[in-house]
Formats: structure tokens, sequence, C-alpha cells
């Protein structure tokens, strides 16, 4: 999806423009800005209509590009970041301007089978993204408040960002690192745009999870399984939890079978945004998951 993101340079408060094939040479501070002037693609070939004179500025561009994904790959999931994972099979892809789920989800345990192998990446919508630091022993988000945990880093200093959210603050912990890559678990709670399709808590759960585990956050993606799918009240106001396995190959961790993500949204009476909470603790990694079914279960409105 082309638009601004985090400075995959690694750049703090810096953002890229990705234009669906390749990133720009400029940054910028204010990811709302619009599509750079002059964006040059660096993946195109001298033969484009552009002199040959500048032979020697698209080879600084294309070194550029690498050591971008290269840092790029040391922050995200095992560093396959622009590598086609299968489609989620759980969840339709968007139709007309906003998001439309096919099938209801029937509330119960085992709703569905690990996705299969091949495919496409869903994509999701964009233009958020910016993660704010935290501020005192809670963990605060559109409209929604959890507990911090002792420990764990504020990931508005880990690079984290999902970019279909806003205002979004959040902690994470490294649990295995290999070389350049690490595996972290996170939690984190912000706003879903209702601009964006998130009008209702129990399809902006779905949609939430298919972003989640399938657009590119999860290298070696392998497939889903739906565990929990259920209605839930927060403080009084309507919301819906679904918990899923994802299930990734990476070769450079073998011993990480993949996570176990939580996903509440919560219906704050905000008319503009769902408040969503979202975890990720390593499967068989009982004390994280443990301290984040905690937060999730002392989460309340704020």
């Amino acid at each position: 999806m082309p638009g601004w993101y985090p400075d995959p340079a690694g750049a703090p408060g810096r953002f890229r423009y990705w234009d669906g094939s390749s990133w720009s040479s400029e940054t910028t501070d204010n990811p709302a800005s619009a599509r750079p002037m002059g964006f040059v693609s660096q993946g195109t070939s001298p033969q484009d209509g552009r002199s040959g004179g500048k032979g020697p500025l698209i080879a600084l561009l294309a070194g550029l590009l690498v050591l971008a994904l290269l840092v790029w790959a040391m922050f995200f999931r095992g560093g396959d970041e622009f590598k086609a994972v299968p489609e989620d099979t759980n969840s339709a892809s968007p139709t007309g301007p906003v998001w439309n789920e096919t099938s209801p989800a029937t509330p119960s345990t085992g709703v569905s089978e690990p996705a299969p192998t091949g495919g496409a990446m869903v994509e999701c919508p964009s233009g958020g993204g910016v993660t704010t630091p935290m501020q005192g022993n809670e963990v605060r988000g559109g409209g929604l408040v959890i507990p911090a945990l002792e420990g764990w880093d504020d990931a508005a200093n880990q690079f984290f960002s999902l970019p279909w959210t806003q205002g979004m603050q959040g902690q994470t912990r490294v649990i295995h690192r290999a070389g350049g890559t690490s595996w972290f678990s996170v939690q984190a709670v912000g706003a879903l745009p209702v601009s964006e399709g998130f009008d209702e808590p129990r399809n902006s759960a779905r949609m939430m999870m298919s972003c989640f585990a399938t657009s590119g956050y999860y290298s070696g993606y392998s497939g889903r399984k739906d565990l929990v799918t259920e209605a839930v009240i927060i403080d009084g106001k309507k919301g819906w939890h679904l918990r899923s396995e994802v299930y990734v190959q990476m070769e450079q961790l073998p011993q990480v079978a993949g996570d176990v993500i939580d996903v509440v949204v919560v219906a704050t009476g905000s008319p503009e945004s769902l408040g969503v909470f979202v975890s990720s603790a390593t499967i068989g990694d009982a004390p994280v998951q443990d301290a984040v079914d905690g937060s999730r279960e002392a989460m309340r409105l704020g």
C-alpha cells in the first residue's frame, strides 16, 4: 500500500515514502504530507528516459535502498519484510472503499484451520502507525488503558508500528535473537479509525487480526488458527475478543513456532474510532502469556 512509513533506515521520528515497489530517497517528520515531489523509484532502469549521466546517482540510490532494507530487517520478525506471505483465508480481501467480511464468525473455539501456504500479502489501511511514548506506569491509547509490564521496553523506542492504527502506545520484550534477527512479544492499545472501515467491534477484530498476521509483519508466515472468538464488555462498553495462533517457519529461528495473538476491539463511544488492544506471546511461553493475559483482563476505559 503506497504511503509514508517509519524510515527503514532507522532514523527516529522520520518517515520514508513507499510507492508499492520501492522507497523514496526523501524522508519527512510528517507522515500526513503528500507524496514527495519528483519521486524517483529506486528500482527504475536507465532506459526510462533519464539521461545516462545519472548512472552514478542511480547506483548511489540503489546502495541506499539495500542498506535501508538491511536495517529494516533487524527490527521486523526475521527480515523478509517484502516477501509475499500466504494469504489469510480466515478473512476476505477489502472490497470497495472499506473492508467487508464475507462470512460472519460464530463464537466458538477452534473455528478455523491454519491457512495454506502460497498466496498474496493482505493489503491493510495505512496512514497512521505513529507509536507515542508512554508516560507513567500505564499504557494508554484509543480510549483504553492497560497496566505497564515491569522490565518491558517502551514500543516507541523499538520501532514498533502498525500503519493501520492511530495514537498507539505499547511495550515490547525481546524473546530470541539470532544475528541481526529479533523475535519479540508485544502489548499495545490504540485506535482503529472508522473512516478506514473499522466501524464495529466484531468485524474490526477480524480485520485487525488479518492485518497483524499477514500484512508482512511476520516473516515466514505459514498459517493461522483461530482459537477464541467471543463478545466482551469493558466498563459497560461492547467489544469483541479474538485469539489466534499465527505460525511461522524461519531458518534463523527454527525454535520459534509462532505467536498467540489476542485482539480486543471496543466501541468506546468515540464517533471517529474504536479502541483496540493487541498482544503477542510466543507459542509455549507461559510466563509472557500470563503477563499479557493479565493486562488484557485489567483493561479499562480511560
